[in-house]
């Protein structure tokens, strides 16, 4: 029987090891390699790589071994369009629960959102957007939900790291992004229907699909 502690240990450090960037897309993981460099022995190992293959972090091929997968705009798609539905049901859940000041909050990040339009390096504007939308996830009440949103956005990011987005069209999102901001909550303050706001939260998602994105490799 495997430790479920050295098992859980094995996946979240592994997991960890992907997302930061020390075990980049291609590389060969090897379970005797981990092994050595750690407490932890091979099954522990070999459980992990079975949960983050099932997740989609690793490509397991006969007689090859485990390496971690190379993103490709499919899965940027994919990660996109799961997206949209899982904050669309996070916006009209968190909507019952919205206060006077979560309102105020969402229109002063839309108006900083809205000062760093024209900033080439985007930093502040993405953690901004991100920051607008996790108040919706604060509020719908759902940890499960919470916790998908999280991953793929984890994912989102883990892709964003090969894939590199034409600035030009980038630019030009960003005010359209401020506009679908602003206007989801017109929508919600104008108390429009559920389907109306749940669609229009999948559509502002959904929207970012429209770049032309290229591959990068490191």
């Amino acid at each position: 029987m495997v430790s479920e502690n050295k098992a859980n240990r094995a996946y979240k450090e592994l997991r960890n090891d992907i997302l930061s960037g020390r075990f980049v897309p291609g590389y060969r993981i090897v379970i005797s390699d981990l092994s050595r460099n750690s407490d932890i022995s091979a099954s522990p190992w070999r459980e992990a790589i079975m949960r983050l293959q099932a997740e989609g972090w690793l490509e397991v091929t006969p007689n090859v071994g485990a390496r971690v997968v190379e993103p490709g705009l499919n899965a940027h798609r994919q990660t996109i369009e799961l997206l949209a539905r899982l904050e669309g049901l996070a916006t009209i859940l968190a909507i019952p629960n919205l206060t006077d000041a979560d309102l105020q909050a969402l229109h002063s990040i839309d108006s900083k959102m809205m000062e760093n339009l024209n900033v080439r390096l985007d930093a502040e504007f993405t953690r901004l957007n991100r920051e607008f939308h996790e108040i919706f996830y604060a509020r719908c009440n759902f940890d499960r939900l919470k916790e998908a949103i999280r991953g793929e956005i984890e994912r989102l990011d883990f892709i964003k790291k090969n894939v590199q987005f034409d600035w030009d069209e980038r630019m030009e999102r960003k005010p359209r992004s401020v506009e679908e901001h602003e206007h989801l909550l017109t929508l919600i303050e104008s108390q429009a229907s559920s389907v109306e706001i749940e669609d229009y939260a999948r559509l502002h998602k959904l929207n970012a699909l429209a770049f032309r994105h290229h591959m990068q490799k490191d």
